[in-house]
């Protein structure tokens, strides 16, 4: 799925529910459903892209080496915009550490704030959205 298609479907939903009584709040939690997703999709394609550099031997980061783990990534990925590859939507870095014994690319989430990973359901303050690597 190509997630440039869910742009004109976020200004189409946040047109139509910027008109409700307590749009802003909606439009928020829609823009952030949205930004998830193509993080989601982001972080995705770098697990990817770091599987395959591995397996053929190329220079890779290690967990907890940010500035190496963005500069790597500014090298990836281009992103639309201007906007700088190593952040995420929500201009914070995308991180790259240990979570439990396994490698994690991370993004903080729209909280912005380091926490768990999350699931599939949500809960207060867990929004962290994590891509395993290595497996």
């Amino acid at each position: 799925m190509n997630p440039g298609r869910l742009i004109p479907a976020l200004l189409l939903t946040t047109g139509t529910v910027g008109a409700a009584k307590k749009g802003p709040e909606v439009v928020a939690k829609v823009t952030d459903t949205v930004k998830v997703v193509l993080v989601r999709y982001e972080l995705s394609q770098l697990a990817q892209t770091y599987d395959r550099d591995a397996l053929l031997k190329l220079p890779i980061p290690k967990p907890g080496d940010q500035e190496r783990f963005s500069a790597w990534v500014r090298e990836c990925m281009r992103a639309g915009g201007g906007r700088d590859a190593a952040l995420d939507l929500w201009e914070t870095a995308y991180r790259f550490d240990w979570a439990t014994g396994v490698k994690v690319m991370r993004s903080v989430g729209p909280d912005r704030l380091p926490g768990p990973c999350a699931g599939n359901q949500e809960a207060e303050g867990v929004d962290d959205i994590c891509e395993v690597v290595g497996r």
